[in-house]
């Protein structure tokens, strides 16, 4: 009633006898040529009108969801930032890590009422502080949900993990395109309870979601179960954790998901351990009167010692096996898949766990336990957002500025100041290239390189940003033409469907949530034939991995509609092409 009353509308009042008449004769004098809504249209604007189809729309989904499922759903949470710190000393109990009391910047986000903006490092305690900032505004809001997004899959389950913990795994939802895969041994599909869970999940109705960008961004294009996600988020908390990781086409959609939802009610907080300063400016002007906050005390700690080598990392073999050998907790980071591999197949012999994309959904879920306590890791860049692992020695190929700040971030992650903890960073391979152009800056990779070559040994997180700063100089992600198209796009979508039609699988190429480098298909490796043909078809997509598009052409295989792939796979290296 509150949002009916903020835009002056009244309920209608409903005919009796309505339930008598013909659906298809009221359709059409809703919507059919000079129907009720094309008059709409024409006395108010495309976005209040869509906001009255979702709210009444979603009031009935509810009450259908409600009685369908003869069960109860909790609309927030209440738990206290009091009981949040009792749960982050535990936390730190359980490390062996002494907890001195909140930081300052956890306790300026616990106090800040509002749009926030936080540049924190890593392995600080900034999920905890956007916990706390999320709990105080959700109050705020008379019992807010809490929305918590991330760019990567790997990334959202473990912090759905830290969530489940503090608020209970069933006032917590997932939601990505696998989540329904993470939790293995629900119930079956059929069951009510099962489907409940799915459902309630990928529409934000559970008082806490955690999930990818992707699952808020679909909306404006009218997709999934869009309307129910809008009357979630509208008038939510809303934190988008590690805001550097997206490109201009993403990032272009959040500007315009945050500009939507802001004028529902939400409220954001934008964070991540780097963040230039045009990319500040930026949500400075989407957010105004939002503060900055950072960790001003530890951007000057300076936790471990970098190198710069004028080599690729292949030739480094023998030192990352030496370090091993020498008991060091060794991280190793490359750029792709196939250099993962290849390394991973030269040092065999020292065990290392080999960990990025390209797995099937079991074998990743193994690995992704064992990773905590692995003192040998070579990965690709999944590794670098939000996996609370600690590592001595980190040897990665140069990447963006701000990427090799997150995968030095998971070296000494608690700051020990006795500690013997490294960063070499290689000369990147040419396949980085191709990866690495968010903003059409092909020279990208050689510029970090070189400011890192300049730069001293030990350098404090403070260095980092301002390393950060430098190489992306000159460089604005909001000046690229993907950045200018994606802050249309939303506009264009909902001209085409009157604001309030759902899009049809495929309909627009343009409407998508990211665009990669090259297409990708989801594939299953011919190996496991014979076990997905005898496999109930909800347990396919386990065995499903992805392979470059030209690839999964040249090798397909049809068996029972199902594409297969002929190519080789193998439990600890993944998929090889």
């Amino acid at each position: 009633m509150l949002a009916f009353k903020q835009h002056q509308w009244k309920l209608p009042e409903i005919p009796r006898g309505l339930e008598k008449q013909d659906p298809y004769r009221f359709l059409s004098q809703i919507i059919g040529e000079n129907g009720i809504f094309e008059k709409l249209l024409q006395i108010d604007d495309l976005e209040r009108v869509r906001t009255l189809y979702f709210l009444l729309k979603g009031i009935l989904h509810y009450a259908d969801w409600h009685g369908s499922g003869m069960v109860q759903v909790n609309y927030s949470v209440f738990k206290s930032p009091a009981m949040l710190i009792e749960e982050l000393a535990n936390r730190c109990k359980d490390k062996q890590i002494e907890y001195k009391g909140l930081r300052p910047f956890q306790e300026k986000m616990s106090l800040h009422s509002g749009n926030l903006i936080a540049i924190v490092p890593t392995g600080s305690g900034k999920t905890e502080g956007s916990l706390l900032w999320a709990l105080k505004n959700s109050r705020k809001l008379g019992g807010a949900k809490i929305i918590y997004l991330l760019p990567t899959m790997a990334t959202a389950n473990s912090i759905w993990k830290r969530f489940a913990s503090f608020f209970g795994e069933n006032n917590v939802g997932l939601t990505h395109s696998s989540a329904n895969l993470f939790f293995d041994g629900k119930a079956e599909e059929s069951q009510w309870e099962n489907r409940r869970d799915v459902l309630f999940d990928k529409t934000f109705i559970t008082p806490v979601t955690v999930g990818t960008v992707d699952q808020l961004l679909t909306a404006g294009f009218n997709s999934g179960w869009w309307v129910l996600k809008e009357i979630n988020a509208a008038n939510a908390v809303i934190v988008l954790d590690e805001i550097h990781a997206y490109d201009g086409w993403t990032l272009g959609l959040i500007i315009s998901a945050i500009r939507h939802f802001s004028n529902l009610g939400a409220r954001f907080l934008v964070m991540s351990a780097t963040m230039p300063t045009d990319l500040v400016h930026l949500f400075q002007q989407e957010l105004p009167g939002a503060p900055v906050i950072k960790e001003n005390k530890l951007l000057t700690a300076k936790r471990s010692t970098y190198f710069v080598e004028n080599q690729c990392i292949d030739e480094a073999v023998d030192a990352i096996a030496s370090a091993v050998n020498d008991g060091k907790r060794v991280l190793v980071v490359v750029n792709t898949v196939d250099q993962c591999q290849n390394l991973s197949r030269k040092l065999k012999r020292l065990a290392p766990i080999c960990y990025h994309s390209r797995f099937i959904f079991k074998d990743r879920k193994q690995i992704e336990k064992k990773i905590d306590t692995a003192n040998f890791v070579i990965a690709t860049q999944v590794v670098e957002v939000s996996l609370d692992i600690d590592f001595d020695w980190l040897f990665t190929e140069c990447a963006p500025p701000d990427a090799i700040a997150q995968r030095a971030g998971r070296i000494n992650r608690y700051r020990d100041s006795k500690r013997d903890s490294r960063v070499y960073i290689f000369q990147a391979s040419e396949k980085s290239e191709f990866l690495y152009n968010p903003i059409n800056s092909p020279d990208i990779l050689q510029r970090t390189f070189n400011a890192f070559k300049k730069a001293p040994c030990k350098i404090a997180e403070q260095d980092l940003i301002d390393i950060v700063d430098l190489v992306y100089r000159d460089i604005s992600i909001d000046d690229s033409e993907a950045f200018k198209i994606a802050l249309q796009q939303y506009k264009l979508s909902q001209k085409a469907r009157m604001g309030i039609f759902d899009s049809r699988l495929g309909e627009e190429k343009q409407e998508v949530t990211r665009q990669p480098k090259y297409e990708t298909v989801s594939v299953i490796p011919l190996c496991f034939l014979e076990k997905v043909l005898n496999s109930a078809p909800k347990e396919r997509r386990r065995y499903e991995l992805k392979v470059p598009l030209w690839y999964a052409m040249r090798h397909k295989q049809y068996q029972r509609e199902i594409l297969f792939c002929d190519m080789i796979y193998d439990a600890n290296l993944g998929g090889i092409l």
